[in-house]
């Protein structure tokens, strides 16, 4: 990967880096729509929800949301990645990460996400299967994916 420096973390509700992380979900996925992320929404995306992004000490990256969703079951939601940053493997790092995170806390064996359909493939690629056909939010189509959730190996 070309950028130094870059650590994935999780941030807590209404720090800096979520706000940062904010904006970047609002110019990535909502601006394309002519959507807006409302405060409302924002202020409740508080706990049981958790927030990631990857950082430098500069700029961020990317960001996702996981929210638990019942017993050993996790819902990743708002992947973003800069399009600035595009093509560099940010998004399977991203994804890699939080996946490896959730999964060594040992709560968590199932997890999903609503992906747009644009990005299918993308998901494909990291294991995620298709469940059922497509279905429309926010004005797209998206379908429903999901995997079982292990711990990434690294050597």
């Amino acid at each position: 990967m070309e950028v130094p420096d870059l650590s994935l973390v999780e941030v807590p509700h209404l720090s800096a880096d979520f706000w940062r992380a904010v904006v970047l979900r609002q110019r990535e996925l909502r601006d394309p729509l002519g959507l807006t992320l409302s405060v409302a929404e924002v202020l409740q995306e508080g706990p049981p929800q958790r927030h990631f992004a990857l950082l430098s000490p500069a700029e961020i990256f990317g960001c996702a949301i996981a929210l638990p969703s019942g017993d050993a079951h996790v819902k990743i939601r708002q992947v973003a990645i800069a399009a600035s940053h595009g093509g560099r493997g940010l998004g399977r790092f991203l994804m890699d990460g939080v996946e490896d995170i959730l999964a060594r806390e040992g709560r968590f064996s199932k997890i999903s996400l609503h992906a747009r359909v644009v990005v299918q493939g993308f998901y494909e690629r990291l294991g995620y299967a298709a469940v059922g056909g497509t279905f429309e939010e926010i004005g797209i189509p998206h379908i429903l994916m999901e995997k079982a959730l292990t711990p990434h190996v690294t050597m």
